[in-house]
């Protein structure tokens, strides 16, 4: 089923600019939705076969409580179970305007195509998810190990409830 522009985290122009000028500052970024978990489904093998070749992209969750959060990359996301280096990449909490560099670039990203897609180290998981996130929620390890943060600063609490994850390619 199609849905409708306001079924989606980023909803119209106006909203995109926002989110443009708080990641990207002076750069204009246009964004394309690559996959909706709410429409591709919600099992990793899902997320990869729409993202898999594409940067750089916007990994945007929305949570439960409100929170949009997630991660940028330039790295190509690729299912081998490798980490993909990107000096570039980041973690960020819209809502409170928080961008968490990335400290370990060999460790930017990393995904397996039956169980995470991951931002940081996987074995200590900065931020991940894994098959049927929509109910088993979205994790945020305590302890930074690749970016920036300690607590829970980019989704504000630990295994937080998501209602959607949209991940866009960026044209810059």
């Amino acid at each position: 089923p199609t849905r409708r522009s306001s079924d989606l985290i980023i909803k119209n122009e106006e909203e995109a600019k926002d989110f443009s000028e708080f990641l990207f500052k002076d750069k204009i970024i246009k964004f394309d939705l690559l996959y909706q978990a709410t429409r591709d489904g919600d099992q990793i093998s899902d997320i990869i076969k729409k993202i898999e070749g594409y940067s750089p992209t916007l990994f945007l969750v929305y949570t439960k409580k409100g929170i949009k959060c997630g991660g940028y990359t330039k790295a190509l996301w690729k299912a081998d179970s490798r980490y993909k280096n990107d000096s570039e990449s980041f973690l960020f909490n819209f809502n409170q305007k928080k961008i968490f560099n990335n400290k370990k670039s060999d460790e930017s990203i990393c995904c397996d195509n039956n169980h995470y897609i991951c931002f940081g180290n996987h074995k200590n998981s900065d931020y991940y998810i894994r098959n049927k996130f929509l109910t088993n929620k979205v994790f945020e390890s305590t302890n930074k190990y690749s970016y920036n943060s300690n607590g829970y600063d980019v989704q504000e609490e630990n295994d937080s409830e998501i209602n959607e994850l949209e991940i866009y390619k960026c044209n810059i």
